[in-house]
């Protein structure tokens, strides 16, 4: 690829002769040593596979959301992809590093109901889809998705897929907090300057129409406190990990926030127009 990117002559000719490649462009002449053609491993069979359509802005920023949460833990593989879950009309994308949960949903049609875990690697092929729409297909060893002039496969993650769902806090919250992600993000970035570097401890307290975000460091002698207006229904004061908070934010930039708190014990509830997610709370006394 990079002889043929130097290349300054419009057209190229491609040949082999024995076990080389020759390639000649204007003046240039190379040759390079090829490779067994048996060894390049076959397209799966997806002729039975499971077919679903659905738009490719979809599966895009789907991907793009619940990526950034999947762990990187090869003792539990399931965790470190991202899990597709599909009924007749919709398919809900999910990826948690056991710190935060993040879940997407978007419309999609398909004749069955199925689940299937992938490669969170997906996300860097689908920026060469053109096509507004792509078919998804599901086979009993691989995961694919199919354009007008690329396919990309990729073998499954095996295991069992959690039940995801059944985590989601329920609905007897004391705190409901909106705010505009991108805002909250930065004040949350500036009052972690000061945060422990290896419990990255956040104390927040909400209420009054205000987030007070406090951090300080391991000896005591740095602290910071950074106030954050936003609209707030109830009181209470949880303990957050930074860097997780400010991925989530972050991930969620362009919309705006709702939060709901049940106790400082439970898991902290985010939603927005496209994605819903959970962050465990941190003790902070």
């Amino acid at each position: 690829s990079k002889t043929i990117q130097s290349l300054d002559s419009e057209y190229v000719e491609l040949t082999k002769e024995g076990n080389e490649v020759k390639v000649v462009s204007g003046n240039s002449v190379f040759r390079m040593m090829s490779m067994p053609t048996d060894d390049f491993p076959k397209f799966p069979d997806m002729e039975q596979s499971y077919r679903v359509e659905m738009d490719k802005a979809y599966l895009q920023n789907a991907i793009k959301i619940v990526t950034p949460f999947s762990a990187n833990d090869d003792l539990r593989p399931i965790f470190s992809g991202i899990s597709l879950i599909f009924d007749k009309e919709n398919v809900t994308f999910y990826a948690s590093d056991s710190h935060v949960l993040m879940k997407v949903v978007y419309p999609a049609v398909s004749t069955e109901a199925f689940e299937v875990c992938v490669n969170k690697n997906v996300g860097k092929i689908m920026s060469y889809f053109d096509d507004e729409k792509v078919e998804v297909l599901v086979g009993d060893k691989f995961f694919g998705v199919r354009g007008d002039t690329v396919n990309y496969f990729s073998r499954r993650i095996e295991g069992v897929i959690p039940k995801f769902d059944t985590v989601w806090p329920q609905k007897n919250d004391t705190c409901e907090v909106k705010a505009m992600s991108n805002a909250l993000m930065k004040d949350v970035n500036l009052a972690s300057i000061y945060a422990n570097k290896q419990s990255n401890l956040l104390k927040i307290t909400f209420k009054n129409d205000e987030a007070l975000i406090e951090s300080q460091d391991t000896d005591f002698s740095t602290s910071s406190t950074v106030r954050h207006k936003c609209k707030v229904e109830g009181e209470i004061t949880v303990g957050l990990n930074s860097q997780k908070l400010v991925s989530i934010l972050s991930t969620l930039k362009e919309y705006p926030i709702t939060m709901y708190m049940k106790d400082n014990r439970t898991a902290v509830v985010f939603k927005t127009i496209v994605a819903e997610g959970i962050l465990m709370p941190m003790m902070y006394e």
